[in-house]
């Protein structure tokens, strides 16, 4: 049985093999034998794979199936430019919108991730931050 929180998880998993080039660019990604890799169902590869294409890692083509993405280099400066905007928007937004309660939250989060980076987790602070 697959546990609840698998997509996520296998979310993660996919995207580090891509980062780390065990999935290279215009590689083929078939849900069935990502689920056999992976040992779960069909249906977290299925999620994970449609949360990664939201995120521009791969691309899902109709009746071809999903292949990690291949960006230039332009391509890669103009994503992060749009994500640091939308990040400072989000920013922005949010601390005029903010309360007592959030700011604590954020003040706790912020800790949390101190805490990482004193481990020397890497890992943990990505997962905290």
């Amino acid at each position: 049985m697959t546990p609840p929180n698998a997509a996520p998880r296998l979310r993660d998993v996919i995207e580090e093999e891509i980062t780390q080039g065990v999935f290279r660019p215009g590689d083929r990604l078939d849900e069935l034998a990502l689920a056999r890799r992976y040992r779960v169902s069909r249906t977290p590869v299925r999620e994970a794979l449609l949360q990664l294409g939201a995120s521009g890692l791969v691309v899902s083509r109709p009746r071809r199936g999903t292949i990690v993405a291949a960006h230039s280099a332009e391509e890669v400066v103009e994503m992060f430019e749009v994500m640091a905007e939308l990040e400072g928007m989000a920013g922005r937004l949010a601390a005029r919108r903010a309360n007592d309660e959030d700011r604590d939250r954020l003040l706790k989060s912020h800790e949390s991730c101190r805490s990482a980076v004193a481990a020397s987790d890497p890992d943990g602070y990505y997962y905290r931050n």
